[in-house]
């Protein structure tokens, strides 16, 4: 007569302290040699970088990280939130350097 059971994980000597994890490799090589592959110029993938210019936030407006509180990044949409119907008035006024200008000095300000 066969009893199947709740467990269907092999049995180990101690059920407490398992086995440790398979172990991997920090080898890096396969990773660059997929990089190397990556620079020819028939390739389709292509690196890129996080890194952006300090004033550039014309993509996704507001993005740009302007501090950050414990560790937790704090957007100039955020610090900016308040005043939009302002900065809005204030676009349409004002030329492009004046008004980035303008929206730094808020952002300094608030911060």
């Amino acid at each position: 007569m066969l009893v199947p059971g709740c467990n269907s994980v092999g049995k180990h000597d101690n059920p407490v302290l398992q086995p440790p994890p398979r172990r991997v490799t920090m080898d890096d090589s396969e990773v660059e040699t997929r990089i190397a592959a990556a620079e020819e110029p028939d390739s389709k993938i292509r690196q890129t970088s996080a890194a952006t210019s300090a004033t550039d936030d014309t993509r996704v407006f507001n993005a740009r990280v302007v501090a950050k509180v414990n560790g937790a990044p704090v957007f100039a949409g955020e610090v900016l939130d308040r005043y939009g119907q302002y900065l809005q008035a204030a676009r349409e006024k004002l030329s492009p350097e004046e008004f980035a200008e303008l929206r730094e000095a808020i952002i300094r300000r608030d911060l």
